[in-house]
């Protein structure tokens, strides 16, 4: 069984988009937040989980990866 996933985004980035293609279309169930609704809690907990902040950022239980790779986006993770 998956454990909870959490992805968080930021709207008009392309590797969120590409982020929450992969988790859609994958079925992953996952909470997606969006960063903008509250920033300056976000930004802390991001900080506080992946050392920065930045997006995309996946939380499975105490893994975090940053960034998403695909073939039509490079942006900087796994």
């Amino acid at each position: 069984m998956y454990e909870p996933t959490t992805l968080y985004i930021k709207p008009g980035c392309p590797c969120c988009h590409a982020a929450q293609a992969f988790v859609e279309y994958e079925g992953i169930p996952a909470r997606i937040i969006n960063v903008l609704a509250d920033l300056s809690r976000y930004r802390q907990e991001l900080i506080h989980l992946a050392g920065k902040a930045v997006v995309p950022v996946f939380v499975q239980g105490s893994e975090v990866r940053i960034g998403f790779k695909n073939l039509s986006a490079d942006c900087g993770g796994w």
